[in-house]
C-alpha cells in the first residue's frame, strides 16, 4: 500500500509539473518587459507574479501551443497510468470477490460473450484516456498556426477526460486495503476533474456563440476554482460503492442532471453560432460536440457493452467532425 501511495504521489507531482510548465515558460518571455502602448506610452512592468500575469494577458499562438503540448503530455501520462493499473486489476483474483461483496459486480451478455463489469470499466477508462491522447495530438497537428478559442477550451475538456484513469487507481487501492480517506480524496479529484471539463466545454460553446474575452486563461482559472469549490461542498457516501468503481457522491442524480443540462446548452450555443458567424460549419461542430459529450458521459457511467461500443463510435466520428469543421472555418478567417 505504501508503494501504491508513492506511485500516486509521483503521478500527482508530474501532473502539476506539466500544468505549470507553460506558466514557467511564459515567465521567461518578453511579456513582462516594458512595452509601448498604442498611445505611445511605455507600460511599466506589472508587479504581479508570472502566474497572475498569465491570467491577465491575452493568449498568444505560442501560449496556445504550450497549452496544447501540456494537455497532450498530461493525457499521455494518464493513459500510461490507466494501462498499468488496468493490467494490475485484471491480474487480481480477489477483485471480483471485492466487487461482489460491495454489490457492484455484474455479468453482461453481448454477442455470445460474457463480459464482467470490471472488464467493461477497464475498457471504458482505457478508451477515454486514449481518446484524450489522440484528439489532443490531432489538435497539435491541425491547429499549428490556426487560432480557435473553442479548441483552446475543448482541449482542457480532453485533459479532464484523461482523469478517468483515477477510477482504476481507486479500485486497485480499494482491493489493496486502502483507507476510506484515500478513496474520498480520489473521489473528489475525479469529480472535480469532471466538473472542470463540463465547465471548460461550456465556455467553448459561449465563445462559439460570440463571447469575445481574450483572457482565456482567466476563464480557465475561474472554471477550476468553481469546480473545486463545488466538489468540496458535495458529500461523499463513504463505503457506498458505485458501478464506476468510485464512492457514490451525494446528490448524484442532481449532478447528472446538471451535467446533461450544460451539455444541451453547449450544443445550443454551437447552433446559435451558425447565425452569428454565418457558416454552416458550426452545425457540424454542434453535432460533433453532442456526439463527443454524450459518448463520454456514457463511457463514464459503465452502462453496458452495447452503450460503450456506440459511445466509442460516436466519439470517434464526432471528434473528427468537430476538429475538421472548426479548422476549416478558422483557416479562412
Amino acid at each position: 500500500m505504501d508503494k501504491l501511495c508513492g506511485y500516486l504521489h509521483a503521478v500527482i507531482w508530474i501532473t502539476v509539473l506539466f500544468i505549470l510548465y507553460p506558466l514557467y515558460g511564459l515567465s521567461t518571455k518578453k511579456y513582462w518587459d516594458p512595452v509601448e502602448t498604442p498611445a505611445g506610452n511605455v507600460a511599466e512592468r506589472p508587479f504581479f507574479s508570472p502566474w497572475f500575469l498569465y491570467i491577465l494577458v491575452s493568449v498568444t499562438l505560442q501560449t496556445r501551443r504550450r497549452t496544447y503540448w501540456s494537455i497532450f503530455i498530461l493525457s499521455l501520462a494518464m493513459l500510461l497510468v490507466a494501462i498499468v493499473f488496468a493490467v494490475a486489476l485484471l491480474g487480481r483474483k480477489d477483485m471480483p470477490i471485492f466487487l461482489i461483496e460491495h454489490g457492484i459486480y455484474k455479468m453482461y451478455s453481448f454477442a455470445g460473450l460474457r463480459i464482467p463489469s470490471l472488464t467493461l470499466s477497464v475498457v471504458d477508462v482505457l478508451f477515454s484516456c486514449l481518446f484524450a491522447v489522440v484528439m489532443s495530438a490531432s489538435i497539435l497537428h491541425t491547429f499549428q498556426k490556426t487560432v480557435s478559442p473553442e479548441i483552446y477550451f475543448f482541449i482542457f475538456w480532453l485533459g479532464s477526460l484523461s482523469f478517468e484513469a483515477i477510477r482504476l487507481v481507486n479500485a486497485l487501492s480499494a482491493v489493496s486495503g486502502g483507507s476510506d480517506s484515500l478513496f474520498s480524496f480520489l473521489d473528489r479529484i475525479y469529480v472535480s476533474a469532471r466538473l472542470f471539463g463540463v465547465l471548460a466545454i461550456f465556455i467553448s460553446g459561449l465563445y462559439a456563440a460570440g463571447l469575445r474575452n481574450e483572457k482565456h486563461f482567466s476563464m480557465i482559472a475561474i472554471a477550476a476554482l468553481v469546480s473545486v469549490a463545488l466538489t468540496m461542498m458535495m458529500p461523499i457516501n463513504t463505503g457506498v460503492w458505485d458501478m464506476t468503481l468510485m464512492f457514490r457522491i451525494g446528490y448524484g442524480s442532481l449532478f447528472r442532471g446538471v451535467v446533461v443540462l450544460v451539455f444541451i446548452v453547449t450544443a445550443f450555443c454551437y447552433i446559435v453560432a451558425k447565425t452569428t458567424r454565418g457558416d454552416v460549419a458550426y452545425y457540424f461542430a454542434a453535432a460533433g460536440a453532442c456526439a463527443i459529450m454524450g459518448g463520454a458521459y456514457c463511457l463514464g457511467s459503465d452502462i453496458s457493452p452495447l452503450y460503450s461500443i456506440i459511445s466509442i463510435l460516436t466519439m470517434t466520428a464526432g471528434g473528427g467532425v468537430y476538429i475538421h469543421r472548426l479548422h476549416s472555418y478558422y483557416l479562412w478567417q
